[in-house]
Parts: C-alpha cells; sequence; structure tokens
C-alpha cells in the first residue's frame, strides 16, 4: 500500500506529456494539473465529487501510460546502471591486468633469472663484480705463483747444469790425477824393478 501511495506521489510530481481524447485548450499537461482540473470540474454532491466516467477513464489511462512510463524509464536507468557496473568492472579488471602488467615489467626490469631463481639486478651485478673479481685475483695470485715456479724451476735447472759441469770438471781432474798417479806409480815400480835387477848384474861380473 506505502509502495502505491509513493508511485502515484511520484506519478501526480512527474511531469509527463498528456494528451486526451476529448481535451481541452485550456487542459493541463500533467497528472498533478490534470487531477486537479478533474476535481475543479467535478460536479459536487453533498460531500463527495460527481467526476464523469470519461474523464475518469481518460485520467486512469494517462495514469497507466504514466506507469508505464515510469517502469519504462527505470528499466531503462536499470540497464544504464547495469551497463555502467558492466563497463565499470570491464574498467577494473582492465585496470587490474595493466597494473599486473606493470608489476610484472617492472618486476622483469629489475630482478634476472639465474639458474632458475630469481636475483636483484645490483644484487646480481654486485655479486658478478665481486665473482669476477676474486676470479681476477686468483689468476693474477696463479700467474705470479707461476712466474715464481717457473723462475725457481729455471734457477734450479741452472744450478744443476753449474754443479753438473762442476762434477764434470771434477772427475776430469780425478781421472788425470788417477793418470797421474798411475805414471807415477807405474815409473816407481820400474826404478824398484831397475834396482832389484842391478844388484844381480854386479855379482856375475866380477866371476
Amino acid at each position: 500500500m506505502k509502495n502505491l501511495i509513493l508511485l502515484t506521489t511520484l506519478l501526480l510530481s512527474s511531469l509527463s506529456t498528456i494528451s486526451g481524447q476529448n481535451s481541452q485548450p485550456a487542459e493541463p499537461e500533467n497528472l498533478s494539473e490534470q487531477f486537479k482540473f478533474l476535481l475543479d470540474n467535478a460536479e459536487t454532491y453533498s460531500e463527495y465529487k460527481v467526476i464523469k466516467e470519461t474523464r475518469l477513464n481518460e485520467f486512469w489511462r494517462l495514469l497507466e501510460d504514466s506507469v508505464q512510463q515510469f517502469k519504462t524509464d527505470i528499466a531503462t536507468a536499470q540497464k544504464i546502471q547495469s551497463d555502467q557496473q558492466t563497463e565499470i568492472e570491464f574498467l577494473q579488471k582492465s585496470i587490474k591486468e595493466k597494473d599486473d602488467l606493470l608489476a610484472t615489467t617492472d618486476f622483469a626490469m629489475t630482478h634476472i633469472r639465474f639458474l632458475g631463481v630469481d636475483f636483484l639486478k645490483t644484487s646480481f651485478i654486485i655479486f658478478n663484480v665481486i665473482l669476477i673479481g676474486g676470479l681476477i685475483a686468483l689468476l693474477a695470485l696463479g700467474s705470479f705463483q707461476y712466474n715464481i715456479n717457473r723462475i725457481t724451476a729455471r734457477q734450479k735447472v741452472l744450478d744443476y747444469q753449474q754443479i753438473e759441469e762442476e762434477f764434470n770438471t771434477l772427475r776430469s781432474q780425478s781421472l788425470e790425477k788417477q793418470i797421474k798417479l798411475k805414471r807415477e806409480l807405474q815409473t816407481e815400480r820400474n826404478l824398484i824393478e831397475d834396482m832389484r835387477s842391478r844388484p844381480t848384474i854386479s855379482k856375475k861380473m866380477p866371476a
């Protein structure tokens, strides 16, 4: 009942175009004025208003048209609201997709994947700089150690060659001494033999 009263009030206050079959030039064009016009032109009987059936039917027809128009306007408004809601949802979805794409792009710009693990590019660069620096340091240390080992090995080779030369010299000198000693020993032996043979010769001579 309250809804009907509210609907009637809204219809009476709305500006709807009306046209009557028996319209007169001074007849109002909205429901509120039409209702007032209907009452003003009705005959009074005791405390009641006597309204012609044709005018009442015309008013009722206009009321139904207004109600139908009102329903149509409500349906249109609801459809517009539904379309707007759909568009809002579409825009929200589009915004979310763009936000996700932006977040993905930002993540891809600030991260790098290495061995299946995501690293911050700055951290990855620092790590690689430290790693490369460490490798260069190890390479330099290895090269330095290699040069030292090479110099040491070369010095050992030189030392060995020098020792070998000294050994050969000593061996040669030792051989010469041995030969000289053998010669001297042989000379001594020859002298001894010679001395042993002389007395024998002296003894034989007087006979």
